[in-house]
């Protein structure tokens, strides 16, 4: 029976002298329609929770079945510092107007080099909030603005899952043979994960073990 996965990274990283530390929750970016959005300071509600349908049988006692039913999202609230780029207003008030403008995004975890690590995808958002900032004259802080986006649901796509594995020793050298997946051209990098063959976890503890 194959060990699992997470075992395997701890025993390699101890052996190879190699620490997987966490990666720090300060370093993110934001992308809306495509445009790297800087600046934010604050991202909330990035969760996601199945709801429960509970079924009692009869004659049992000791527990109640439950089935999932459906998943629900939080509203994503983006917070940043005020600028002169009254993007976030504007969006707002045309939702205010009825004019309601759908926008896919991403939210990026970055590295310590400052490169995407991990993302995770929210599809089809709109504001329904908008808070500006708190005025106090006796405060040296920025000014902020946040924003509350409604969404058709958060996903995270299968290259986002599988590059932090490149951290690996191990798994580094089946990327740069180009037997696991590789960076590819900028247009190519866009739909990766139309392009690359799902590779299943199993597989890579397959290749660990291998190795």
């Amino acid at each position: 029976m194959p060990l699992p996965i997470n075992t395997l990274m701890t025993a390699g990283g101890e052996t190879l002298g190699v620490r997987f530390d966490p990666f720090m929750s300060y370093n993110f970016l934001i992308e809306i329609d495509m445009l790297i959005t800087g600046g934010f300071t604050q991202v909330q509600g990035l969760d996601s929770q199945i709801e429960l349908e509970e079924y009692q049988e009869g004659g049992t006692y000791g527990y109640t079945h439950k089935f999932p039913k459906r998943v629900n999202s939080s509203n994503l609230i983006l917070t940043k510092g005020l600028t002169v780029f009254p993007t976030l207003w504007n969006w707002y008030e045309d939702t205010m107007n009825g004019k309601i403008k759908r926008k896919n995004g991403t939210i990026m975890l970055l590295d310590h080099q400052r490169l995407p690590i991990m993302w995770w995808n929210f599809t089809n958002a709109f504001p329904v909030k908008w808070s500006g900032p708190q005025f106090d004259s006796s405060s040296g802080e920025v000014a902020i603005e946040s924003i509350e986006l409604v969404h058709q649901g958060i996903s995270r796509p299968l290259f986002s899952k599988l590059l932090p594995l490149s951290k690996l020793p191990v798994i580094s050298k089946f990327i740069s043979q180009g037997v696991s997946y590789g960076y590819q051209a900028k247009e190519e990098y866009i739909d990766i994960d139309e392009k690359i063959d799902v590779i299943e976890e199993i597989d890579i503890v397959e290749k660990i073990e291998e190795a």
